[in-house]
Protein backbone atom coordinates (compact mmCIF):
# COMPACT_ATOMS: atom_id res chain seq x y z
CA UNK A 1 0.00 0.00 0.00
CA UNK A 2 1.31 3.42 -1.00
CA UNK A 3 2.29 5.91 2.03
CA UNK A 4 0.56 8.67 1.93
CA UNK A 5 2.72 12.43 2.40
CA UNK A 6 1.69 14.76 4.54
CA UNK A 7 2.24 18.39 3.12
CA UNK A 8 1.98 21.41 4.77
CA UNK A 9 -0.19 24.55 3.31
CA UNK A 10 0.67 28.33 4.45
CA UNK A 11 -2.80 30.06 4.83
CA UNK A 12 -1.53 33.02 5.28
CA UNK A 13 -0.37 32.85 1.34
CA UNK A 14 -3.73 32.21 0.28
CA UNK A 15 -5.95 35.02 -1.78
CA UNK A 16 -8.26 34.44 0.46
CA UNK A 17 -6.44 34.87 3.37
CA UNK A 18 -5.07 38.25 2.11
CA UNK A 19 -8.46 39.45 1.24
CA UNK A 20 -9.95 38.79 4.52
CA UNK A 21 -7.07 40.37 6.16
CA UNK A 22 -6.78 43.68 3.83
CA UNK A 23 -10.38 44.09 5.27
CA UNK A 24 -10.15 43.54 8.63
CA UNK A 25 -7.18 46.25 8.59
CA UNK A 26 -8.84 48.56 6.44
CA UNK A 27 -12.01 48.13 9.40
CA UNK A 28 -9.88 48.84 12.17
CA UNK A 29 -8.35 51.62 10.35
CA UNK A 30 -12.27 53.53 9.92
CA UNK A 31 -12.78 52.65 13.99
CA UNK A 32 -9.71 54.42 15.07
CA UNK A 33 -10.37 57.25 13.08
CA UNK A 34 -14.49 57.25 14.17
CA UNK A 35 -12.86 56.82 17.93
CA UNK A 36 -10.64 59.76 17.51
CA UNK A 37 -13.30 62.30 15.46
CA UNK A 38 -15.08 61.83 18.73
CA UNK A 39 -11.96 62.83 20.93
CA UNK A 40 -11.44 65.32 18.68
CA UNK A 41 -14.70 66.68 18.88
CA UNK A 42 -14.89 66.08 22.71
CA UNK A 43 -11.80 68.54 22.79
CA UNK A 44 -9.20 66.48 23.72
CA UNK A 45 -5.67 67.02 23.17
CA UNK A 46 -3.93 65.75 20.07
CA UNK A 47 -0.96 63.38 22.60
CA UNK A 48 -4.04 62.18 24.06
CA UNK A 49 -5.94 61.16 20.70
CA UNK A 50 -3.03 59.68 19.26
CA UNK A 51 -1.71 57.31 22.28
CA UNK A 52 -5.70 56.21 22.61
CA UNK A 53 -6.03 55.69 18.85
CA UNK A 54 -2.03 54.85 17.59
CA UNK A 55 -2.79 56.81 14.73
CA UNK A 56 -0.07 59.06 13.81
CA UNK A 57 -0.16 62.88 14.69
CA UNK A 58 0.01 63.58 10.72
CA UNK A 59 -3.33 61.43 10.93
CA UNK A 60 -5.38 63.17 13.63
CA UNK A 61 -4.30 66.80 12.51
CA UNK A 62 -5.59 65.88 8.78
CA UNK A 63 -8.76 64.79 10.69
CA UNK A 64 -8.75 67.45 12.89
CA UNK A 65 -8.92 70.36 9.39
CA UNK A 66 -11.42 68.32 8.09
CA UNK A 67 -13.49 68.27 11.23
CA UNK A 68 -13.20 72.30 11.53
CA UNK A 69 -13.76 72.41 7.60
CA UNK A 70 -17.39 70.93 8.48
CA UNK A 71 -18.16 73.45 11.04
Amino acid sequence: MPKIMPFDIDITKTPTYQAGKEEAEQKAEQEKLAIAEAMLLDKMPLEQVVKFTKLTLLQITALQIKLSKKK
